[in-house]
């Protein structure tokens, strides 16, 4: 036998050449490393609120000892560690941690997002419409995105145009982006609103 076939029977080889990647990849692809980021956050904050809520102390860490910290955090990275075992394939893996490249999509569907919400406030400014007006707008994108997504399919061969499914994702980003800016407009209340009419 080789040396080449030795290193790559040697276990340690096989993780060191993994862990090589993953770091590789941690340190030139931001959003993989900001996907990695939010998701030991999330394994750290989830566990914290389960502390607190077990022990009925709503948000109130002042009586949150060190001791208790240690035994937090030891319990937030193993949850992040089975979570990054589960198997995504398994039923009770649907729903929670289904891999860190669906994380990556998630960050790049935002992204696109948030990159629309920006191009329609540079064309329109900021928009304070009644939620009734919102929902008229939402609906307008809605019935794009259905005009879109019909356009897309060949009946006649029961088949999907790519090209046209890419103009099907670019309205639903536009849809989501209007909704985005009606929960936007609701949180700042300055939209117009009728006086309440006086009592006598």
């Amino acid at each position: 036998m080789d040396d080449t076939a030795e290193e790559v029977a040697d276990p340690n080889h096989e993780i060191a050449r993994a862990v090589h990647v993953l770091t590789t990849a941690l340190q030139e692809d931001p959003d993989y490393r900001r996907s990695w980021q939010a998701n030991i956050a999330m394994a750290f904050f989830d566990e914290v609120r389960r502390d607190l809520i077990f022990t009925n102390e709503g948000s109130d860490m002042s009586k949150v000892t060190l001791d208790r910290l240690h035994g937090i955090s030891n319990r937030a990275a193993e949850h992040f560690l089975a979570q990054i075992c589960m198997d995504p394939e398994k039923p009770e893996a649907k729903g929670s941690f289904s891999g860190i490249m669906d994380q990556k999509r998630r960050t790049q569907v935002a992204r696109d997002v948030q990159d629309e919400r920006d191009r329609q406030e540079t064309k329109w400014g900021q928009q304070n419409h009644d939620p009734f007006k919102y929902m008229a707008i939402l609906m307008e994108e809605v019935g794009e995105s259905s005009q879109a997504v019909i356009e897309s399919y060949n009946f006649h061969f029961d088949s999907w145009d790519d090209e046209k499914l890419k103009h099907y994702r670019e309205e639903l980003i536009q849809t989501a982006a209007v909704a985005q800016a009606a929960v936007e407009c609701i949180d700042r209340g300055h939209w117009y609103r009728r006086p309440e009419p006086s009592g006598g």
